[in-house]
């Protein structure tokens, strides 16, 4: 940018950072915190654990107790695990289950029977909860994947990745992403492509 964006006091000592689209910021560590297991360690009590075909990896989705949330991480990652005899603070599975139900969602796919695609979606969306039935009559697998809100950019990515043969039947705000996205790549993309 070439102005101070407006809002902002123009004469303040640090206005002209304001002016970059992006900052590169360091922070020094020294060796004895990187070796430090105190610094980086940290106390999760499992509730699950989701293995992906794709990725051919395990996470695992636990309860964190100090910030009091559930989160997911893979396994692959994690180094010096330990067990111990404590429990949590709360009753997990209960917890656990009023968690999902809040922060669950559903999208619905339809997908066309070429070319293995119902297989590629079974491997794809593998860490998903997902369900799938065959219509006859309209010759199209239904496919529904339940998956939390964190995870919908990777869903979104994952049903982009699947081509013309898979359809988003609803939610109708998934369907506008999916749409917008092909429709901006087709706008950078497509108008150079030659007749």
């Amino acid at each position: 940018m070439k102005k101070v964006p407006a809002g902002y006091d123009k004469e303040h000592p640090q206005a002209e950072y304001l002016k970059f689209k992006s900052w590169y910021l360091e922070y020094p560590l020294k060796d004895e915190e990187l070796i430090d297991p105190e610094i980086f360690s940290a106390k999760a009590f499992p509730v699950k654990i989701e293995f992906s075909i794709v990725n051919d990896k395990f996470r695992i989705c636990a309860y964190e107790p100090v910030e009091r949330r559930f989160i997911k991480m893979n396994l692959d990652t994690m180094q010096n695990l330990e067990v111990t005899e404590e429990t949590a603070d709360i009753e997990l599975r209960e917890e656990y289950k009023e968690f999902l139900k809040i922060n669950t969602k559903k999208v619905v796919l339809d997908v066309e029977p070429v070319d293995h695609v119902i297989e590629r979606c079974f491997r794809v969306f593998s860490y998903y909860d997902r369900k799938a039935r065959y219509d006859k009559e309209k010759n199209k697998y239904r496919l529904e994947i339940s998956y939390l809100k964190a995870d919908e950019k990777e869903v979104i990515k994952n049903i982009l990745s699947m081509g013309p043969y898979v359809i988003v039947m609803e939610p109708r705000v998934i369907q506008k992403e999916v749409y917008g996205r092909i429709a901006e790549a087709n706008k950078l993309y497509g108008a150079n492509q030659a007749p």
